[in-house]
């Protein structure tokens, strides 16, 4: 090969024989200047719900990190009246501006917390703690601080997975009595590991105090791991009793996230007497049962065509979702063919606009389809028909575990998906689901995580070899088996295959991966030991979140 060739795959340094490449270096402890009066261009006056505090500020680093002040110390900031925590009165001549000397924080959240916020800017360590992590979340949230809000994250991903009723104390009132909203992502994350061992966590002491939000959100799920609704209408009854005047009024609601179709008839026929506790709805009782009645008299036809309705159908009320339902069902003994006037037959699971445009034999089921088509939201009403789907795991054989993961293709919307736990060894488990790939996007990742990770000692090791399976259902000998071996510690406690499986085979047709909206995967351990060994095995990578 040339020299030429040479020099294009390995070009020269820059710099000269004998010069030495002068790199410049800031040798600055940013964090030395949190509330320092050195160099200070700004103040933060933090107003919080328990008093106020002035902080000396400097722009430079606390645009550096947040969206929110880089945009408020740009010459392109436009005041408006919608900051954190400002009230409606506030006039425009009161907001910041870009040349302002003092800027507010006006947060519904405890000075202590804003603190921690602008520490965290500073580049300061903060420790996070139950108490703290969510109202740092809504200000992470807030203020554009990525990296804050992550940590808080993954925080609370560690230590609510293995005790799902730590929940409970983050959304209980804040100070003054006050109870904020929760963020979006904490809310989705408690419901979650909630959902998944419900049945347990309804019993604990803690789930008397369940906010309002979260038990909706909860009630919410079809993943609500119960063997029978009735342990719901029962965890219901038992969150109720805690506070009856308080709690009343949120009844109709809460009536209505219970599957009562799902339960058997001999329970449904003795409720209103049996719950006492539900008599102050009894009309909005006497409604859903009737439903539930309704539903469990109709033809297998008309069930059907109702359970294959539910994420399409609008709120037209119990009477217009049975019509559309009949309407469905008789459309499903034939073909799809128009009639003399155009209009075009709808086949059973069409939605509600095309079941609209069935024949006009039928001109009040018609009217009723119409009516439902043109309500403006869609409506829970038609999800209580359906029976709960509950991820589960269980053991099938020495160190093996199936974790069958249902409704796959509402869950896939999810970043992450977590089994729920499960022991051997003596160490809590669970499988670490990316439906759509980690640092990547053409494959489908999964990974053995250490459930608590907050109850383990700090010189904590332990050998593992194990192989992870995604199953195809329809034809086990295409399977997709790799094996590893690694060394979890209080460092690397997560282990897995990032390149599990593409994600255009996981997905096709002609495999059985995904069958009925459901995937499954195995877990088979060969061995855990402790040991004081670093090396582990380049054929799995450790969990690299993005």
């Amino acid at each position: 090969m040339s020299s030429t060739s040479d020099q294009q795959l390995h070009p020269h340094p820059t710099t000269t024989p004998g010069s030495l490449e002068q790199k410049a270096s800031l040798p600055v402890d940013v964090g030395a200047y949190f509330d320092s009066a050195d160099l200070c261009d700004v103040r933060v006056r933090v107003e919080g719900v328990d008093g106020e505090r002035t902080f000396h500020a400097h722009r430079l680093i606390l645009s550096a990190s947040s969206t929110y002040f880089r945009s408020l110390f740009s010459n392109a900031w436009t005041p408006t009246a919608d900051l954190a925590g400002a009230s409606a009165s506030s006039s425009s001549s009161s907001l910041p501006t870009a040349s302002s000397s003092e800027v507010a924080m006006r947060v519904e959240e405890d000075v202590a917390h804003a603190a921690l916020v602008l520490e965290f800017l500073y580049g300061r360590e903060i420790e996070l703690d139950l108490a703290c992590a969510h109202p740092l979340l809504r200000l992470a949230g807030y203020y554009g601080i990525d990296a804050l809000g992550n940590l808080c994250v993954d925080y609370l991903e560690r230590v609510l997975h293995p005790e799902p009723t730590r929940c409970f104390a983050l959304f209980s009132s804040g100070a003054g009595g006050t109870s904020m909203p929760a963020d979006p992502k904490l809310l989705a994350l408690c419901t979650e590991v909630i959902a998944r061992s419900f049945a347990d966590v309804a019993q604990h002491e803690a789930f008397l105090n369940c906010s309002v939000e979260l038990l909706v959100a909860v009630l919410e799920r079809d993943d609500l791991a119960v063997e029978r609704e009735e342990a719901v209408m029962h965890a219901l009854v038992r969150w109720l009793a805690h506070e009856p005047a308080e709690r009343q009024p949120e009844l109709a609601q809460l009536l209505g996230l219970v599957r009562w179709p799902t339960m058997a008839g001999e329970v449904l026929a003795e409720l209103e007497e049996a719950q006492p506790l539900f008599a102050p709805e009894l009309p909005r009782l006497r409604e859903l049962l009737l439903e539930a009645l309704k539903f469990q008299a109709a033809s297998p036809a008309r069930r059907s065509a109702l359970l294959a309705m539910h994420d399409t159908s609008a709120a037209a009320g119990v009477s217009a979702a049975f019509a559309n339902a009949a309407a469905a069902a008789a459309a499903a003994s034939s073909a799809s063919t128009a009639s003399d006037s155009g209009t075009v037959t709808a086949a059973s699971g069409s939605s509600p606009s095309s079941v609209a445009a069935t024949s006009a034999a039928d001109p009040s089921a018609a009217a009723a389809a119409a009516a439902a088509a043109a309500a403006p939201s869609p409506s829970l009403a038609l999800i209580r028909f359906r029976p709960r789907a509950p991820n589960m795991v269980r053991l099938q054989g020495e160190g093996k575990y199936v974790w069958t993961l249902k409704n796959f293709s509402r869950l896939s919307r999810e970043e992450r998906i977590y089994s729920p736990p499960f022991v051997f060894g003596s160490i809590g488990f669970m499988l670490l689901l990316f439906p759509r790939g980690n640092q990547q996007r053409e494959y489908a990742s999964l990974y053995v995580s250490v459930a608590d990770k907050t109850r383990l000692p700090p010189d904590w090791r332990r050998q593992v070899q194990f192989s992870l399976c995604v199953v195809d259902q329809r034809e086990s000998l295409c399977s997709v088996t790799k094996s590893t071996r690694g060394e979890l510690s209080n460092q690397v406690l997560d282990w897995g295959f990032t390149e599990l499986a593409p994600l255009s085979t996981l997905h096709s047709s002609n495999h059985g991966y995904i069958l009925d909206d459901t995937l499954q995967f195995t877990i088979q351990f060969e061995r855990i030991s402790e040991s004081n060994s670093g090396r582990s095995s380049n054929t799995a990578a450790r969990l690299s979140l993005m």
